[in-house]
């Protein structure tokens, strides 16, 4: 793979890292001496290419409600570029846990205070938008009605579409209205090995998702919940069903303020428009020659009405230097 890139000394480590910590990442493999077998890759992944086939891949791409950091579609990209036949994938297997939440003082905070007045402002047509949406909260046993479930469960060593849905049955073991639901996962990581974001294991990284509902729903213990979610690679959800002779079926798309032109497909006519058209012409000037300032100067000289000072043209164009340039 690569095209000429120079092969690794084996046995050899390329972690993959797209964000300033990198750098910081090189120095400590410097300093530890682990610089012939350690290094760093620069980019997203879906962005790199390796020099050889990896016989391991490890990705921490797991989020807080399992898929929310995308990683179905990154571990489809990296299986099939880097990986080795016969390699695996660490974890190997992704697990969406699923509990109904009583928690009422919860729900208020999040999308209850919506019906109040912001001074003296009436806000309650925002409540329907922040009921649709994850919310991260640190939940406890003692806010779930019912024993937790797995909702779906992905082989990421197979696994090649973004999809994920899961239908469930739960009966409540308290009374009470049911507020929302809680959402982590198990990540399993080999043989025996699981790593799991349970509201009683208080991990460092990882707290626990929140899907509302936009009113809580009066229920007793005994009552049976129909659930069923699903997601497109953790960045929309929809979370319906039944419970106590009441129907929700609530979605991340209409918690989203989005435009209707978001929703066209790949099939739509390309085309500029004004920012873009100065973004083509900024990196025409991108000669080796101008400096940031001399190319945001011609470019504010160019385009006036896109950029009502130096100093905003100056940002735009280190945005594109940071982006495009070498």
């Amino acid at each position: 793979m690569g095209g000429g890139c120079p092969s690794l000394p084996s046995p050899h480590q390329a972690p993959i890292e797209a964000g300033p910590i990198g750098r910081f990442a090189e120095r400590t493999i410097a300093l530890n001496g682990l610089a012939d077998r350690v290094t760093i890759v620069r980019g997203l992944s879906t962005d790199v290419r390796l020099p050889e086939p990896v016989d391991v891949i490890v990705s921490e791409t797991v989020g807080i409600a399992a898929f929310d950091e995308g990683i179905l579609a990154y571990l489809a990209d990296a299986r099939g570029r880097f990986l080795a036949p016969g390699g695996r994938v660490v974890p190997r297997s992704l697990s969406l846990v699923v509990a109904p939440v009583r928690d009422v003082a919860l729900h208020e905070r999040l999308v209850g205070t919506w019906r109040r007045p912001v001074g003296g402002f009436d806000v309650a047509s925002l409540l329907p938008f922040a009921a649709q949406q994850v919310h991260f909260a640190v939940l406890a046993p003692g806010q779930l009605a019912a024993a937790p479930a797995r909702a779906a469960t992905v082989d990421l060593g197979r696994a090649e579409q973004p999809f994920v849905s899961g239908a469930l049955e739960l009966e409540l073991e308290t009374d009470g209205p049911v507020t929302g639901f809680g959402l982590w996962f198990d990540a399993e990581l080999a043989d025996g090995i699981v790593l799991a974001s349970t509201p009683s294991s208080r991990t460092n990284s990882w707290v626990q998702g929140f899907l509302p509902l936009q009113e809580p729903i009066a229920a007793a213990r005994g009552d049976t919940l129909q659930l069923e979610l699903a997601t497109h690679n953790g960045q929309t959800w929809r979370w319906r069903g039944h419970l106590a002779g009441r129907a929700f079926d609530l979605n991340t798309l209409a918690g989203t303020a989005f435009d209707p032109t978001d929703l066209q497909g790949d099939d739509r006519r390309a085309q500029l428009g004004d920012r873009g058209r100065s973004a083509r012409e900024a990196l025409a000037l991108f000669d080796g020659r101008r400096t940031i300032a001399e190319v945001a100067r011609a470019l504010c000289a160019e385009a006036p009405d896109q950029f009502p000072s130096e100093a905003s043209a100056r940002t735009f164009v280190a945005r594109l230097a940071r982006q495009f340039g070498k």
